[in-house]
């Protein structure tokens, strides 16, 4: 495997478990607290962009996109790193899942002091004003999507990049 497939892998990996260990923290009793910019939002997602557009150009330069050689070199590679890569993905889609379970307001915003979420409730769709915690509670699950997602996104770029060139090595064995 090509030097460049492993530090690929590894940004990834290691972006990944940043943006999900701060997806976590959002589940403690005293949440952690983002400020809102729009540039956050860019500097949070902006980075997986390249990095899952970089992981399936490679796999399918590579030539390695199937089921049956990605299984075969996902087996091949060492336990540890296996679970690593796994446990990366089981926490970014449990984090996530958490997030999309807890509730129908979204899109908190303060106007003139006041408190508003965006309500998704069927029948009762729109703003409305609610109080100052249930505005931070919207405001913790709209901060855990926003990191779990790309996090979740950042672990499955970086299995793809560490092993499609090894796995093209494998299909033509």
């Amino acid at each position: 495997m090509r030097r460049s497939f492993k530090i690929h892998a590894g940004i990834a990996a290691g972006y990944s478990v940043i943006l999900l260990v701060l997806a976590s923290l959002t589940l403690l009793p005293q949440p952690l607290v983002l400020p809102d910019s729009p540039w956050l939002v860019a500097g949070i997602v902006g980075p997986v962009i390249p990095l899952v557009a970089g992981a399936v150009i490679r796999g399918n330069l590579g030539g390695s996109i199937d089921r049956r050689t990605t299984g075969i070199v996902f087996q091949q590679l060492p336990l540890k790193l296996r679970l690593a890569m796994g446990s990366l993905v089981i926490a970014g889609f449990a984090l996530t899942f958490t997030a999309v379970q807890s509730g129908d307001r979204q899109s908190p915003e303060v106007v003139d002091g006041r408190y508003f979420v965006f309500d998704t409730t069927p029948g009762e769709r729109g703003h409305v004003e609610v109080s100052r915690s249930e505005y931070e509670a919207a405001r913790t699950v709209d901060q855990r999507t926003l990191l779990a997602v790309p996090g979740t996104m950042a672990a499955g770029a970086s299995g793809r990049g560490r092993h499609h060139r090894r796995g093209a090595a494998t299909a033509e064995r």
